[in-house]
């Protein structure tokens, strides 16, 4: 998880897959985060670890502001002049996995990212890695977008999500970039229903949202275990 604050959505994994990778660079995030996973550890089935840096392009120590919530970033468009201001390490999620020995072209992997606006820097950095791999071996995404990406990087981004032949797209404030019907995950009443990108061509530069959440899914046996009834099947 990059960027996973008192670690709601780490802990949720750490009851369901082998090992859980959970940062936070904010250092009263990451104090809560810790103590959250460790007062949880017995309730896990995972490998658990903390890691106190970010993700982002490139490894580089920036700055961070936040007050130990949830919308600390490094990003200038969401820093809060009040909140406290602390150096942090980044590294890209590519350097980080391979520090913690996952191999990304045979483990099944779950990326959260939800980084207050970075999401514009480690989407683009991911491209290479993802469109080079076959679908059964591209990772699982949710990605929490709030960024005024520029136009070169919504570009990106738009590739990236066009590498994905199944998603999900979860309206929030500001999602007007996105058609409705794409929103529209009620037909399934066990999971999330997902859209059919198969030709990877749904998604332009116009149609990368500002303020939204993306479901990416690459294989059909994990796109049909999102929605295990005859109502979530895939649709273009």
């Amino acid at each position: 998880g990059c960027r996973e604050w008192a670690g709601v959505t780490g802990l949720f994994a750490g009851q369901r897959v082998r090992k859980a990778i959970l940062l936070d660079a904010d250092p009263k995030a990451y104090e809560d985060l810790r103590c959250n996973v460790r007062l949880n550890r017995e309730r896990m089935l995972a490998e658990v670890e903390t890691d106190p840096r970010c993700i982002s392009s490139e490894r580089a120590t920036v700055r961070m502001r936040g007050n130990g919530g949830s919308m600390s970033s490094i990003m200038n468009e969401t820093l809060k002049k009040d909140w406290t201001e602390f150096e942090v390490e980044c590294l890209p999620l590519e350097m980080l996995l391979a520090e913690y020995g996952v191999n990304i072209s045979k483990d099944r992997i779950f990326i959260k990212i939800d980084t207050e606006g970075a999401e514009a820097m480690i989407v683009p950095a991911l491209l290479s890695w993802v469109k080079g791999a076959p679908n059964i071996n591209k990772p699982t995404v949710f990605l929490s977008m709030h960024s005024k990406a520029d136009k070169a990087q919504r570009a990106q981004i738009a590739e990236f999500l066009n590498l994905f032949p199944f998603f999900a797209a979860l309206p929030a404030r500001n999602s007007r970039t996105l058609r409705p019907a794409y929103y529209d995950t009620g037909r399934c009443k066990a999971g999330v229903a997902l859209h059919g990108n198969a030709r990877g061509d749904v998604f332009t530069v116009e149609m990368v949202c500002e303020w939204c959440d993306y479901l990416l899914v690459a294989d059909d046996a994990r796109a049909k275990a999102l929605c295990p009834d005859d109502t979530g099947v895939p649709r273009s």
